[in-house]
């Protein structure tokens, strides 16, 4: 039996800045994440939801999201903090959005 005790989640954006992306762009990024993390963690799971957030402009915007999630004994922070910062930087976003053991960190 294995005890994996914490749960990664990085929520991908289907935005860049606040322009949507089409839809086949979308699942290229969540497939282009989802192998990093499959191969650190030994799998994965999406799961697709719509995301509502009001950004520095005071707008809602609202965006489908897809929601990678891994599970792990150890401690992966660094790794997922530094692949939330690149997702940030590639998707232009103010912050993007990754869970720990239910807390929600804004990057």
């Amino acid at each position: 039996m294995f005890k994996l005790q914490n749960k990664y989640s990085l929520y991908i954006p289907s935005t860049i800045k606040l322009w949507g992306i089409s839809d086949e762009e979308h699942e290229k990024k969540i497939e282009s994440y989802t192998r990093v993390i499959a191969r650190k963690f030994k799998g994965a799971t999406i799961t697709r939801g719509v995301g509502n957030w009001i950004g520095n402009s005071g707008f809602v915007t609202e965006e489908n999201v897809a929601i990678i999630s891994a599970f792990s004994e150890d401690d992966e922070l660094e790794f997922m903090l530094s692949l939330a910062e690149i997702l940030k930087e590639e998707m232009k976003q103010e912050c993007v959005s990754l869970e720990v053991n239910g807390v929600l960190y804004l990057i």
